[in-house]
C-alpha cells in the first residue's frame, strides 16, 4: 500500500491591501457639467450602476504614491518585510512615468534591496488578474523566487478628457497583493487560468495619447487629446458568451462544475453587463455570487477584483476551501479567468 501523500505547490495570497483617494463625489457636479454637451448623464449613469466615485485632489498625489500606501498594507496585513520580497510586478494604464519602470521606484521606495525581477505591466482593466497570473507562474517554474509583490493603480482622472463621459465615472485608487510559494498536502491558491485576446470588437474604442506618443512631442498640434473614448462598437461586445466560455473552460479542465465556483470577482464597468453573466451562469443562486461595487465605489479599473476579494473576505462571504472566479478584462479586447482557491 503506498502512504505517501499528495504534494502541492501552492502560490497564495498572504496580504492584501487596498487605497482610494480622499475625494468622493457625486453624479451631480458631472452632470452639470455635461448639459454643456447635451450629453443626458444620468441615463448613462443609471445604465452602468454609479452614484459615487473617488478622485484625487493632491497634486503630489500619483499613481506611485497610491501604489505605495496600498503595498504597505498588503506587507502589513501579511506580516511580510520588504526584504523577503523576490519579485515586484507593478500594473496600470496610467503609469507615471514611461522610464524608468513605475515598479523600480516602487522598489525604491520600499527599500525592498533584496528583490530580484521587478517590471511593470499594461493590459488595461485585465492588468492586475494577468499580472498576478504572471507572478503566480514565475513563482512555480523558479525555485529561487519564493514571495512576489504585485502593486496595481489607477488615476484616471489625471488623463481624461473634459468632454468624455467614459472615464468620470472612474476612480483613483490602487491595490496589491503579497503572493507566497508554499508546499502543502492540499491543493489551494491560483490553481489554472485561461485567457483569450480578440481585437476584432473594441481595437479602435480607446486611444492614449490620441496621436500616439510618435507625433505628442513632435508636433505643434494645438489640441493634443489625451484620453479618448470612441463611440463602443454597434452592438457591444459579448461579454456574457466570452466570460461563459472562459468559465466552462476553467471548470472543465479542474474538474468542477459552475455550482461548484463560491465566487466571482469581475471587471465592473457596467452593472448590467455582470448580472447578465452572473445570472447565466447561476440562474437560480446569481444573488450570493457577486457584489457591484462600483455604484458606491466607482469603476476600480484594473484593482476591482481585488477590492470585490478583500471585501468578500472580511464579510465572511468566502472562507477556508471557497473557490472564487477571478475575471480581468481590458479594452481591445484581452479577457482572462483564473481560478482561486482560499
Amino acid at each position: 500500500m503506498n502512504n505517501t501523500k499528495e504534494h502541492f505547490s501552492n502560490v497564495i495570497i498572504k496580504g492584501m491591501g487596498t487605497y482610494l483617494a480622499a475625494n468622493k463625489i457625486g453624479n451631480e457636479p458631472y452632470i452639470e457639467q455635461f448639459k454643456e454637451y447635451d450629453i443626458d448623464l444620468e441615463h448613462i449613469f443609471e445604465a452602468l450602476g454609479r452614484k459615487y466615485r473617488y478622485v484625487s485632489t493632491d497634486i503630489e498625489e500619483t499613481t506611485i504614491t497610491m501604489a505605495i500606501k496600498a503595498a504597505e498594507k498588503a506587507l502589513d496585513n501579511g506580516k511580510i518585510g520588504v526584504d523577503d520580497l523576490d519579485v515586484i510586478v507593478f500594473a496600470s494604464n496610467t503609469p507615471e512615468y514611461l522610464s524608468p519602470s513605475n515598479a523600480l521606484l516602487i522598489q525604491n521606495k520600499l527599500h525592498a534591496k533584496n528583490t530580484k525581477v521587478v517590471f511593470d505591466i499594461n493590459c488595461d482593466c485585465a492588468g492586475m488578474t494577468l499580472a498576478i497570473d504572471t507572478v503566480t507562474r514565475l513563482l512555480k517554474t523558479n525555485k529561487r523566487y519564493k514571495k512576489g509583490l504585485v502593486v496595481g493603480s489607477v488615476m484616471m482622472s489625471a488623463y481624461g478628457r473634459k468632454d468624455d463621459v467614459s472615464t468620470v465615472g472612474f476612480s483613483d485608487n490602487a491595490s496589491a497583493v503579497v503572493l507566497e510559494i508554499v508546499e502543502e498536502d492540499i491543493e489551494r491558491g491560483f490553481i489554472d487560468s485561461v485567457q483569450i485576446t480578440d481585437t476584432s470588437f473594441e481595437i479602435d474604442f480607446v486611444r492614449n495619447p490620441q496621436i500616439g506618443f510618435s507625433k505628442y512631442l513632435r508636433t505643434d498640434i494645438a489640441d493634443k487629446e489625451t484620453l479618448k473614448f470612441s463611440s463602443h462598437p454597434k452592438g457591444g461586445t459579448p461579454y456574457t458568451k466570452i466570460w461563459t466560455d472562459l468559465t466552462l473552460d476553467l471548470c472543465e479542465n479542474n474538474g468542477l462544475t459552475v455550482d461548484e465556483l463560491d465566487y466571482v470577482l469581475l471587471s465592473p464597468l457596467a452593472k448590467h453587463t455582470c448580472e447578465d453573466f452572473i445570472q447565466s451562469v447561476y440562474p437560480d443562486t446569481y444573488e450570493n455570487k457577486f457584489t457591484f461595487q462600483s455604484e458606491e465605489l466607482g469603476y476600480l479599473g484594473l484593482n476591482s477584483e481585488i477590492f470585490q476579494l478583500e471585501d468578500a473576505i472580511n464579510r465572511g462571504i468566502v472562507s477556508e476551501g471557497s473557490n472564487v472566479l477571478m475575471n480581468g478584462t481590458g479594452v481591445g479586447i484581452t479577457t482572462l479567468m483564473a481560478l482561486y482557491r482560499l
